[in-house]
């Protein structure tokens, strides 16, 4: 046990590192505006370096969390054995999965509330101009990580959210359909 924790830790520590520095589009639209307009005298020095370090250490946890998440519901969908499959047993199980992706979801909510936060910080430190600009790129980018992460918890909602529709009548009508 210790050793799986120990994995996904370094794990999510990891992932979290390469979205924070790694990510092309996050060094196209905020780091690299935000170099220019250092160098350029219209923030403080060192304010790229502040928001870089902020970013990694905030990814890195989050990359934690979310692999936490995702073994834990790895560990519900091994397949039961022949005594654990009775029918409140697998319906326990499949309301985990549901409360599984339902803090998902809401830890990516936070992460992405994380993220904007963090990305509207530098335009206290940009001169008028550039902070106007630059909050245009920063609340992009945010909104893009929030799509994506909204289409990632859509995919994987769907299957446990969705299996109560293909039990009892709406297994039926599905079967109905599909000989006709």
């Amino acid at each position: 046990m210790a050793l799986v924790v120990l994995v996904v830790a370094l794990s999510g520590v990891a992932i979290g590192y390469w979205i924070a520095t790694k990510d092309l589009l996050l060094t196209k639209v905020v780091y690299t505006p935000l170099q220019v307009a250092e160098g350029a005298g219209a923030t403080f020095r060192g304010t790229l370096e502040k928001l870089t370090l902020m970013h990694v250490t905030s990814m890195c946890f989050s990359g934690i969390g979310i692999l936490a998440l995702m073994a834990a519901a790895s560990a519900i969908a091994i397949r039961a054995r022949p005594e654990e499959r009775t029918v409140e047993r697998l319906r326990q199980r499949m309301v985990d999965l549901q409360l599984i992706i339902l803090v998902a979801a809401a830890l990516l909510v936070l992460i992405i509330i994380g993220q904007k936060l963090l990305l509207a910080w530098p335009r206290g430190l940009l001169t008028s101009g550039a902070a106007e600009r630059f909050s245009v790129l920063a609340t992009g980018y945010a909104t893009h990580s929030g799509v994506s992460a909204t289409v990632l918890i859509a995919c994987a909602a769907l299957p446990a959210i969705g299996s109560p529709m293909l039990t009892g009548p709406f297994a039926d009508i599905i079967a109905a359909v599909l000989r006709n």
